[in-house]
């Protein structure tokens, strides 16, 4: 294995940068709601409140005790996938319908 030089280190340096600088497409145009007051935890999504505020996530919001409702329709392709990073509680619904993974 031959070394790398110092300038082809620095052009790999700036492409992963100029990567990770790219905004994840799915991370934009989430709609953001605070759910009623004494929601229970398992709730169907019909019951996500209609008027919500666009976010773009990672997204923080300081409503202790409270349901937090995100929303997006999201096209994925044939056996594509997501990965869901949430607090604890967190409900997925595809097409209206809780999905228990």
């Amino acid at each position: 294995m031959s070394p790398i030089s110092i300038g082809r280190l620095a052009a790999m340096a700036v492409a992963i940068s100029a990567l990770a600088a790219q905004p994840d497409p799915l991370a934009s145009r989430w709609r953001f709601a605070v759910g009623r007051a004494g929601e229970l935890l398992h709730a169907m999504a019909r019951d996500m409140p209609p008027a919500a505020a666009e976010v773009t996530l990672p997204h923080r919001a300081l409503h202790p005790n409270s349901a937090m409702w995100y929303a997006r329709t999201i096209d994925l392709p044939a056996h594509a996938s997501i990965t869901v990073e949430a607090d604890d509680g967190a409900q997925v619904f595809v097409d209206g319908t809780r999905w228990n993974h």
